[in-house]
């Protein structure tokens, strides 16, 4: 896979483990990992000489011989897989991590849908900026265009600390067309909020709540080169009795809310 103009390798230690990103050139004599290596235990097997090479990037097997190389090491990236989700940390400068994704409660809870395999989307490169997800919280006057609003959100509240931005925005459904009864609205316009959420640049978190309902979104742009990005959208529901797969209502908002992307 390529993200941040480089060639990366995810993979997953064979006892189901944490999955971990990598570089994929092989310190010994420059082969590919990416293309014909395989997981053996906890390691990554190149495929011309057969060296091994753990999620730390260190060298654990040498065939033939008795000794593992000390000073060769694959670049590793600070990889997190938190509710389902696998992040990975760039830095241009290689640092460390300075701030923790908290993951979202909905995506645990038994009494939501599981993001997989009905809530979960990959689209595939575009023209988009990570920053466009931090963005996207300011600017309510979008709303009527690309979401089919009656009008534009309405901030109740815009706060950040550090890394985190945190938003209420008001909103009444239901308003376009002159309030005729939609799948959200069947009784007419109703009033509702959104929480929404971001973390550093990329990460972003809508807490859709119409009437009485819930659609938790998590979405994310993961950079490909300098102008191009890979969006992933995950979202879930409070189950309907009864249902063991979004149905109904919650289907069509599964739906609405894919379509509305690209």
């Amino acid at each position: 896979m390529i993200y941040f103009d480089e060639e990366l390798l995810l993979f997953r230690p064979e006892d189901g483990g944490a999955a971990q990103v990598m570089g994929t050139l092989c310190p010994h004599l420059g082969a590919s990992l990416a293309h014909f290596s395989k997981v053996c235990g906890d390691s990554v097997e190149c495929p011309f000489h057969g060296w091994r090479w753990n999620r730390e990037g260190r060298n654990t097997l040498i065939p033939n011989s008795e000794r593992v190389s000390e000073r060769g090491r694959v670049k590793t990236f600070p990889t997190r897989e938190i509710d389902g989700i696998v992040l990975v940390w760039y830095d241009v400068n290689g640092a460390q991590p300075s701030w923790e994704w908290p993951g979202v409660p909905e995506f645990r809870d038994p009494d939501f849908y599981p993001i997989f395999p009905h809530g979960h989307f990959r689209y595939e490169p575009h023209k988009i900026q990570p920053q466009s997800m931090l963005e996207n919280i300011a600017d309510t006057q979008h709303f009527p265009y690309v979401h089919g609003a009656g009008e534009p959100g309405r901030h109740k509240m815009l706060e950040h600390d550090g890394p985190y931005l945190n938003a209420r925005f008001a909103l009444t459904y239901g308003l376009r067309d002159g309030g005729k009864p939609t799948f959200l609205t069947p009784n007419g316009p109703v009033e509702g909020e959104i929480h929404a959420e971001a973390w550093g640049v990329g990460l972003s978190m809508a807490r859709a709540s119409p009437a009485d309902l819930s659609f938790p979104q998590f979405l994310g742009v993961t950079p490909v080169d300098l102008n191009h990005g890979v969006m992933f959208s995950t979202i879930t529901a409070r189950r309907v009795p009864g249902a063991d797969e979004p149905t109904g209502v919650v289907a069509k908002m599964y739906r609405r809310q894919h379509e509305q992307l690209f």
